[in-house]
C-alpha cells in the first residue's frame, strides 16, 4: 500500500492567480507617451503535486509616441519589498517573471522587483493596439514545480504591477 501524505491530498485544491496591474510613468506628460494594452489576468489554476514548472504567457502591446519608440519596463509584486509572491494567509509562494520584447515568446529577460529593464522599439503605428500585429511583447510568469510541491492548501493570489516608461 502506498503512503499518501495529507499534503498530497490538499495540494490539488490550491489555486493561484496573479492580477496584472498596469501603470504608466509618474508624470502626466510622459505617461501619455506610453501604454500597455491587451494584458489580462494570469491564473495558474489548481496546482498539482508533480514537480513540473507551470509557465504562463500573455502577449500584449506596448505603445509609445516617444521619439525613440523605446521604453523601460519595471515590475513590482505584492510581496514584501515588492517581491513576486502569491499569498494565502501567512503562506507565500514565490514566482518568477520574465519579459520578452517580442510577441509569442516562451522565454525572456528575467525581471527583478523594482529594477527597470530597457526595451526595444514599441508599437508606434497603432495607438489602440487593437490588432494582433500590434502585439509587441510577452509577459512570462513561472511557478516552479518545487515551489508547488511545498505549497500548503489554500487560495493563493497576488498582484503584479508593470510600469512602463519612455526611454
Amino acid at each position: 500500500m502506498a503512503h499518501v501524505s495529507p499534503c498530497d491530498l490538499l495540494r490539488p485544491r490550491c489555486a493561484a492567480l496573479i492580477a496584472a496591474a498596469v501603470l504608466a510613468c509618474a508624470t502626466p506628460a510622459r505617461a501619455q507617451q506610453v501604454r500597455i494594452a491587451q494584458i489580462g489576468d494570469i491564473a495558474f489554476g489548481t496546482l498539482g503535486a508533480a514537480p513540473v514548472d507551470k509557465v504562463l504567457t500573455d502577449n500584449l502591446c506596448v505603445y509609445s509616441t516617444a521619439t525613440s519608440g523605446r521604453y523601460t519596463i519595471t515590475a513590482r509584486g505584492s510581496g514584501t519589498s515588492s517581491a513576486f509572491t502569491l499569498a494565502s494567509g501567512a503562506n507565500a509562494l514565490p514566482y518568477e517573471v520574465q519579459w520578452a520584447f517580442v510577441s509569442g515568446a516562451t522565454s525572456g529577460n528575467t525581471l527583478s522587483p523594482n529594477v527597470a529593464l530597457a526595451g526595444t522599439t514599441a508599437n508606434r503605428a497603432n495607438s489602440s493596439c487593437g490588432l494582433a500585429a500590434s502585439l509587441t511583447a510577452t509577459l512570462i510568469v513561472m511557478l516552479r514545480g518545487t515551489t508547488q510541491q511545498s505549497a500548503m492548501a489554500g487560495n493563493y493570489t497576488g498582484t503584479l504591477t508593470l510600469i512602463v516608461a519612455p526611454n
